[in-house]
């Protein structure tokens, strides 16, 4: 259920109804609703999951794997910046992917972190 995933995902968050509703431009009282069964509308539902670093099929239980749910602040902020890409030509989005690649290598080769990709 939708509003179970949302309650849970603000859970992980330690975030209340309020703090939610604040960082999303909405009512706590639609929290609440959407957390009992209340369909958010189609822009609510990117913003919480751009907020919340998930896909909206992960929201809405169309897909189960958590296997790309940002683990930290800094994946969501990563996630949410490359989902803004969509619409730029592939080739233009692989080189995005590779400069961060390699920005990413390049930080972990100075700061002396082993990388075992």
């Amino acid at each position: 259920m939708t509003g179970e995933r949302i309650k849970d995902l603000r859970r992980e968050r330690h975030l209340t109804q309020q703090q939610l509703a604040d960082a999303l431009g909405i009512e706590r009282s639609s929290i609440g609703k959407y957390e009992t069964g209340s369909m958010p509308s189609a822009e609510v539902m990117l913003r919480l999951a751009e907020f919340f670093g998930v896909s909206v099929d992960y929201l809405c239980e169309r897909e189960t794997d958590n296997a790309l749910r940002a683990e930290n602040d800094a994946e969501r902020q990563l996630l949410v910046m490359f989902r803004r890409t969509e619409g730029i030509p592939e080739e233009r989005r692989e080189e995005i992917t590779q400069h961060i690649r390699s920005t990413i290598e390049m930080y972990l080769q100075a700061s002396g972190v082993q990388n075992d990709d």
